[in-house]
This record gives structure tokens, C-alpha cells and sequence, in this order.
């Protein structure tokens, strides 16, 4: 798509209904989707590690990984993201978004709809991210980085949940690491939101035991609390915001956010029209 230039548009839009402010903290955004639906308790938001055992219930899996230190004191990420954790002095998480549905098609289209965003150009993903700053050193912009959907592969995991997400977490956490770690070096930082979100999240499928690694994992898609990453300007660092309970279903049981109320959020940090409800004060600086 054409992105209009943000001063331009923002001129446009200043009479716009919903609109939030041209003073806004940042001048960029930077929205990366994980597409396929990210387990929340094998990433952002760990619970208590439970190894496999054949014949073990589904509601007794809390979690496939063991869980690590941030750089952010007592908030704590899913082995696997240990780049990801370093930088968490650089921005919060958020842990009890509520997704609109489970429909994978519409779920993704939920935030900033109506707004153009540039896709950044790369052979894959972790060359889009690597592209990100040459671009912002540019001009200011909206851009958007997409992890691709492919049905039943990559986050999409309805079997082998455990060993997929972690082969998925080496394939991103590297790469979104290093593209807070370049903004933060070429003081772009400051000026620029990264937000980092996925679909839904994901919980086990209820039903018979778990028999074997294939039925190892979170594979049903899940809607009443999952988390999303929001990195630089305009929103608190080193913290996470919210709660979702530490038994299942893992439903968000402390300051919810539903999507809508993400999505004014980042419209308010980055002085865009079109929010339909009151952001959430929580997440702005």
C-alpha cells in the first residue's frame, strides 16, 4: 500500500472524529504481527512448567518451558526469549488482552483498521526487521512487519505444541531483539512505538489425556487472555500490565484489555484518527 506522509496526514486528520493529538509521543510505529495465534503461557506470560508425562490430563499442563529473567524486575518470560527478555527495560507487556474471536481472518484485521501501513520489503522475517531502521532513518512512518500464516505450520500448532513454539521463539526472538536493540542505538527509539502482537492465544484441548508429544502443547485457539509486546515511546517501560489466572482456563482476571482498547492505545501514542473507545490509561507514559 501508498503511505501518505505522517505530517501530511496528520494535518488531514486533525479535524477528525477520534482523533488524538498531533503532539502525540511518536512519530513511527512499528506494528510486527505474529500471525497463527502465540501460546501466551510458553511466552509472554509463563505459568509453572509442567513435563510431559504420558497419560497426564490437559487441564494439569500449565506450561512446556521453565520461564527466565527480564532486564524488567519480576517480570519474568518463557525460556526461549532470552534476547527478547534483555530488553524489556525498553518497553512492557501486556498480559490480558481479550481477542475479538478465534477466527484466525478476522482476528487479524482488528487493529488500526483504516489506517495504510508500508510493509516493510524483505526475503523474510527477520530481513523485514532488519530493514526497519534504515527506513525510519529515512522519514518517519507507519510500518508493518508480518509473521506469515500458514495454515497447521509455524504458530498455527494443532499438534506438537510444546517442540513447535519452540522452534518458533529461536525464529523470532533474535530478530525482534535486535530491531529494539538497533532503534535504541540509533536514537530512534524514543520517537518510534514497536508493538508486537498475535491473533488470540492459545490453550490445551480439553478432552482425552495426553498420551504423547503430539498432543504435548497449546493447540485450541483462545480468546479470554493472551499478551502483546509494546516497546519505546509513549508507554511505560519495564513492567506488564495486567494478569491472567495461573490455572486454567487462564482467563485475564486483572485490568482486561480487549483489543478495541489496544488499538485506541496505539492510535493515542502515535497520533492517529479513528479510536473508538477510551485507550487504557495504564499503558501510556
Amino acid at each position: 500500500m501508498v503511505l501518505m506522509h505522517r505530517r501530511l496526514f496528520l494535518s488531514a486528520a486533525a479535524l477528525a472524529p477520534g482523533f488524538a493529538s498531533q503532539h502525540a509521543p511518536a512519530d513511527s510505529l512499528v506494528l510486527i504481527t505474529l500471525s497463527g495465534g502465540l501460546p501466551q503461557t510458553d511466552s509472554l506470560d509463563p505459568k509453572h512448567f509442567t513435563p510431559f508425562e504420558p497419560g497426564m490430563l490437559p487441564r494439569n499442563l500449565l506450561g512446556t518451558c521453565r520461564s527466565i529473567p527480564t532486564s524488567a524486575p519480576g517480570v519474568r518470560f518463557a525460556q526461549g526469549l532470552e534476547n527478547i527478555a534483555s530488553q524489556m527495560a525498553h518497553g512492557c507487556v501486556v498480559r490480558s488482552l481479550i481477542a475479538s474471536g478465534i477466527g484466525h481472518v478476522p482476528a487479524q484485521r482488528r487493529l488500526l483498521r483504516g489506517v495504510e501501513l508500508e510493509t516493510v520489503p524483505g526475503p523474510d522475517f527477520a530481513r523485514q526487521l532488519e530493514a526497519v531502521v534504515p527506513r525510519l532513518h529515512a522519514s518517519p512512518a507507519l510500518l508493518a512487519v508480518r509473521l506469515p500464516f500458514i495454515p497447521f505450520a509455524g504458530l498455527d500448532a494443532h499438534d506438537r505444541g510444546g517442540d513447535r513454539i519452540a522452534d518458533m521463539k529461536r525464529a523470532i526472538d533474535a530478530p525482534i531483539a535486535g530491531l529494539i536493540a538497533n532503534l535504541h542505538q540509533a536514537g530512534l527509539l524514543e520517537r518510534t512505538l514497536v508493538a508486537v502482537t498475535s491473533e488470540f492465544g492459545r490453550t490445551v484441548r480439553n478432552g482425552t489425556p495426553i498420551r504423547s508429544r503430539e498432543d504435548y502443547g497449546f493447540h485450541e485457539h483462545f480468546a479470554g487472555g493472551h499478551s502483546a509486546l509494546l516497546f519505546g515511546a509513549g508507554v511505560p517501560h519495564g513492567v506488564a500490565y495486567g494478569r491472567t489466572a495461573d490455572e486454567h482456563p487462564m482467563v485475564a482476571v486483572e485490568n482486561p484489555v480487549p483489543v478495541d482498547r489496544l488499538d485506541s492505545t496505539i492510535r493515542t501514542i502515535v497520533g492517529l484518527p479513528g479510536a473508538s473507545v477510551k485507550p487504557v490509561d495504564g499503558l501510556l507514559a
